[in-house]
């Protein structure tokens, strides 16, 4: 498997923070650490909080795309560490959404297209 590049992840995630300003979300905050694991990107749109996996591939790998990275037991995770933040900040009764965004990167590392992709909460 091929090594992360940081700065293309980097850029993914930039990429994605504008997709999801130009979709009517307000990026809150970015990498939030928690006991669980980071969550990428925490947003928020008509009163729900979202929270965000940011997943990128290049054109022509052999990772297969976006979308494959999203995985099942990966949602669970961002579902645990955005329940842990969202008590942690007294927001737990807050209404939440999980999505995924799929970056689709050129060969050498530049974001081409972001897809915003609805996950559930599998916790």
């Amino acid at each position: 498997m091929p090594r992360p590049d940081p700065v293309a992840g980097r850029a993914a995630e930039e990429a994605a923070a504008a997709a999801l300003a130009r979709a009517g979300y307000r990026v809150l905050a970015r990498n939030c650490r928690t006991p669980f694991g980071e969550i990428d990107i925490v947003a928020e749109r008509r009163g729900a909080l979202a929270f965000v996996e940011v997943k990128a591939r290049r054109a022509g790998g052999t990772a297969g795309t976006p979308e494959d990275a999203l995985t099942r037991k990966k949602i669970r995770r961002v579902a645990r560490a955005a329940a842990h933040l969202a008590a942690a900040k007294g927001l737990a009764d807050s209404p939440r959404e999980f999505l995924g965004a799929a970056v689709d990167l050129s060969p050498e590392g530049a974001p081409r297209d972001v897809r915003l992709v609805p996950v559930e909460d599998v916790a």
